[in-house]
């Protein structure tokens, strides 16, 4: 009976767990890089809206001598089913439109955007709208806008 030590085939267990552990380390240093890439996206496409939004309502408010500006109540025509006051009293860390809470002692300052108006009259080619399911507003002081932002960014362009 002749054995043969040498010349062995496949792998061993323990090679094959060393294997198995070095790909489980990688992919655990992987995904949070994809994840991180993702929202880095989704706020630089919400700065880039706000930087297109802004730009259609200075070009509104010279042709129409009004802001697009909509009531709380009628943000339902172009965000189905949506509810602020429901929103803010769900839980005060939920990210959907916590920068519009916080907001609470300017309220009277800061107006939702019909975005519906602004496309029917041609301002806008289709309802611009966060990546994160944000509204945009903005912030009208002594007739002039002074601030947009993104409910759930907030302002990323340092308006």
């Amino acid at each position: 009976m002749r054995i043969h030590i040498g010349n062995r085939h496949g792998f061993t267990l323990i090679e094959l767990m060393i294997s198995l552990a070095i790909i489980i380390m990688v992919t655990a240093i992987a995904i949070p890089n994809f994840q991180k890439a993702g929202e880095k996206a989704q706020i630089s496409a919400c700065s880039g809206n706000q930087k297109v939004i802004l730009a259609q309502v200075d070009n509104y408010y010279l042709s129409e001598k009004s802001f697009p500006v909509t009531t709380i109540a009628g943000l339902g025509q172009f965000y189905p089913g949506f509810d602020m006051n429901q929103r803010i009293t769900e839980s005060s860390t939920d990210y959907y439109h916590k920068a519009y809470h916080d907001l609470q002692t300017e309220q009277s300052m800061w107006h939702p955007i019909d975005m519906q108006e602004m496309k029917d009259k041609g301002y806008l080619k289709e309802i611009v709208t966060c990546p994160k399911d944000g509204i945009y507003l903005i912030k009208i002081e002594s007739g002039q806008i002074s601030q947009i932002m993104c409910s759930v960014h907030g302002d990323l362009n340092g308006n």
